[in-house]
């Protein structure tokens, strides 16, 4: 009798932990297409200043450093070392091509990828990537509105995601997220958000880091892998920044 009741307990506990899988699995995939919902709108109804998605980019060979389509005259900005990768790989996150940056194991410099968009407009602005990076690695996204200092720095590193130096969030190393960061020249805030392989919450709020700086001169979205003894790889794709219409 005492191993039947314990037979049935477990049988009860599976069923139990598989219904509470199931619904955590399900409630993410809802919020997952629920936030993509929000951005796929939220971009629609924006004028683009930076778009790149690396599609018609030469496969194993460096990124076009000027973007097709529009708009006309954004660019990307490589900075690094010498023996600094940059790179697009078929096998990536979206479509037939993603960027691969990659830092070499013991190197001091970072390697950076600048997204630089077109114009200064004075309305809100929205900035979204989708990124993978690989375990061990360490890097910074910052978004640069021409100030003396960033306007907002995410730094991912072991897991965690720091926003401003206070930890916000995790991600998991070597899992997809998307980040979604919006800046508000009314109130010198914004507004940050991720989805995707993170445990991050709501969307968290604050003050720009340098408000006299915004409206900018110039809005860039700056990815840095940071110097480790592993060396480091960042995947992106689907690098957008761009002026809301309203």
């Amino acid at each position: 009798m005492k191993y039947q009741t314990l037979a049935l307990t477990l049988y009860i506990n599976r069923d139990i932990f598989a219904l509470r899988y199931f619904e955590f699995v399900t409630m993410k995939r809802l919020l997952s297409a629920f936030f993509t919902g929000i951005c796929i709108a939220c971009l629609a109804g924006c004028t683009p200043l930076f778009n790149a998605d690396f599609e018609e980019d030469v496969p194993f060979q460096e990124p076009d450093l000027t973007p097709p389509g529009a708009p006309a005259g954004d660019e990307i900005v490589l900075q690094g070392a010498d023996n600094a990768v940059y790179e697009v790989t078929p096998n990536g996150l979206d479509g037939n091509g993603s960027l691969r940056m990659e830092a070499a194991p013991n190197s001091d410099a970072r390697v950076r990828m600048v997204a630089n968009g077109i114009g200064n407009p004075e309305t809100a602005i929205v900035m979204t990537y989708n990124g993978r990076l690989i375990e061990r690695s360490h890097a910074e996204v910052n978004i640069g509105t021409g100030g003396s200092q960033w306007a907002v720095q995410i730094t991912l590193i072991n897991g965690s995601i720091i926003v401003n130096g206070m930890p916000t969030g995790s991600y998991v190393e070597g899992g997809e997220h998307t980040m979604v960061l919006s800046l508000f020249p009314n109130t010198d805030t914004f507004t940050l958000g991720f989805t995707g392989a993170v445990l991050f919450g709501d969307p968290i709020a604050g003050p720009l880091g340098d408000p006299s700086a915004f409206p900018g001169s110039v809005y860039e979205l700056v990815f840095e892998l940071l110097p480790t003894q592993e060396g480091g790889i960042f995947i992106l794709d689907n690098v957008l920044i761009g002026s809301r219409n309203s």
